[in-house]
């Protein structure tokens, strides 16, 4: 139904229950950030023994205005844990790749997820440059359904030096395989396109 996917290229086709589905591995993700959500582990330790001798201080000292301070400022205390513990499972959490799913009508696609230390976005940065995936971390892009005919258009533009391949959902200009090297993309664009104006079913 479509091409084969070019030699040498990081993109996996594969057959799955929505259709034909084209994935790839973001790179980036080294074991830097195990040492990060070590230093955050160790410091939740700490923190969590601090909080847990304030505690103790609120038990055994009776209620006055010192004990309602403490009181809040561990509520305060809370939240920072909280935070931290977001971030830990942030670093820790599973990778998964970016990929777009084609059905017979159907197009999915899914942005990916790669925990990477020193980048809340999740995607790291491009081969070493400064650009950061757009769309990503707590507040990312989550992954695109609709029907053929909501996608109006795979645009492949060609930015300042860099090459894109985006699409149009809604108000939002969201791009594909920013990691892609430019034959990938050009393939990746191709097929998109052929599938975009194949005839509904």
């Amino acid at each position: 139904m479509f091409p084969d996917v070019p030699a040498g290229s990081i993109i996996e086709q594969r057959e799955t229950a929505g259709g034909v589905t084209f994935a790839w591995r973001l790179p980036g993700g080294g074991s830097s950030r195990f040492f990060s959500a070590a230093f955050i582990l160790f410091w939740l330790c700490l923190w969590t023994f601090g909080g847990a001798m304030a505690a103790l201080f609120l038990v055994v000292g009776g209620l006055g205005w010192a004990q309602l301070f403490l009181l809040a400022w561990l509520g305060l205390w809370a939240v920072g844990e909280v935070t931290a513990l977001c971030s830990l499972w942030a670093l820790l959490r599973p990778p998964r790749p970016e990929s777009v799913t084609l059905g017979a009508d159907t197009f999915r696609y899914d942005p990916g997820y790669l925990p990477t230390a020193g980048s809340p976005d999740g995607r790291g940065a491009q081969h070493g440059s400064s650009l950061r995936w757009p769309g990503h971390g707590p507040a990312r892009r989550g992954v695109i359904e609709g029907g053929r005919g909501e996608v109006k258009e795979f645009v492949l533009e060609r930015v300042g030096e860099r090459q894109r391949l985006c699409f149009d959902h809604g108000a939002d200009r969201v791009e594909i395989g920013p990691c892609l090297r430019e034959p990938e993309r050009e393939w990746l664009w191709a097929v998109l396109e052929s599938w975009r104006q194949r005839r509904p079913s």
